[in-house]
């Protein structure tokens, strides 16, 4: 959608904004914040990960914003004791 607005005086933006922004006339006056909009797309898989000794585990995230940091799990670990001593399970769920 194609818009032109015209604005007389101070701007101001409260809300984000989606798609490209043209400028066609001169602005004077001061910028206070200059920031950049990236057009990635937003990561939308585990935020949770426990390692599995079977598969490696890749997460989509290559060129894709993220609204929250990745948590990998600390590798399960079991031990059950028995006649001969314990036994250790590690990375498998008993």
């Amino acid at each position: 959608m194609n818009q032109t607005v015209v604005i007389d005086g101070e701007i101001s933006l409260t809300q984000l904004i989606d798609g490209d922004m043209v400028l066609e006339t001169l602005l004077d006056g001061e910028i206070d914040k200059v920031f950049f909009v990236d057009s990635h797309q937003e990561y939308e898989g585990p935020y949770v990960v426990t390692p599995s000794p079977e598969d490696a585990i890749t997460l989509e995230t290559a060129s894709k914003t993220m609204r929250d940091d990745v948590t990998v799990k600390k590798i399960p670990y079991f031990e059950t004791a028995n006649e001969w001593g314990n036994t250790a399970y590690i990375g498998s769920e008993v």
